[in-house]
Order: structure tokens, then C-alpha cells, then sequence
């Protein structure tokens, strides 16, 4: 497996993406990304926000491995809230086309 190095910032998921409009990521660069970190694993869902900047989105197990990726995802259209299919340590966000353009899978 190839190595790759992105700028993160780290936050507590449960406490910064349960506040009103969440996260602010129009600003969101290429080798950036935010790494949202449950203190557990966890299945809390993805849930709406009030950004319209679409994002890639990955949700990172225990053992740090993607187990799942929902691209181009824009917050603010969300109608329903994404549950990971099993539960995730993190969710890593980065601007909208990163994984495909990183051949991350």
C-alpha cells in the first residue's frame, strides 16, 4: 500500500460535530483534512450540516483501515443521517474528489 501525507486537524467527534452547522469546510484545501475521532468506536451517523461545500468523506475502523467512503457528499443536503455499516473510530473529511484523485479506496 502506497503512503500519503495530509495536514489534519483532529477534533472530539462527539463534542465538535453534534454543534449547530458543525463543521465549516468551504475553505477545505487539497492535503487537508479533518479527522473527527470518537473516544470508542462508534455508529453515529453523518448528519446534515449547514455547508454546501461538497466533501469526501471516510470512515476509518479501529485498526485504522477505511471501511467506508461516501464521496462528493454535500452536509447541507442530506435528508437522511449515513450510519457506518459497522462501527468506526473516525471519520476523515477532505475536499470533495481527494479520494479519487488520491486513489484512495
Amino acid at each position: 500500500p502506497q503512503q500519503l501525507m495530509l495536514d489534519a486537524e483532529i477534533k472530539d467527534a462527539h463534542n465538535f460535530y453534534r454543534q449547530d452547522g458543525w463543521i465549516n469546510l468551504s475553505a477545505m484545501q487539497d492535503g487537508h483534512a479533518v479527522l473527527l475521532v470518537f473516544e470508542q468506536p462508534s455508529q453515529d451517523p453523518i448528519i446534515p450540516a449547514s455547508n454546501y461545500a461538497p466533501i469526501d468523506i471516510l470512515m476509518i475502523d479501529e485498526q485504522g483501515k477505511i471501511s467506508e467512503i461516501v464521496p462528493s457528499l454535500i452536509l447541507a443536503n442530506l435528508e437522511q443521517d449515513i450510519y457506518p455499516s459497522r462501527p468506526v473510530k473516525a471519520f476523515m473529511l477532505l475536499s470533495s474528489g481527494s479520494t479519487a484523485a488520491l486513489g484512495i479506496k
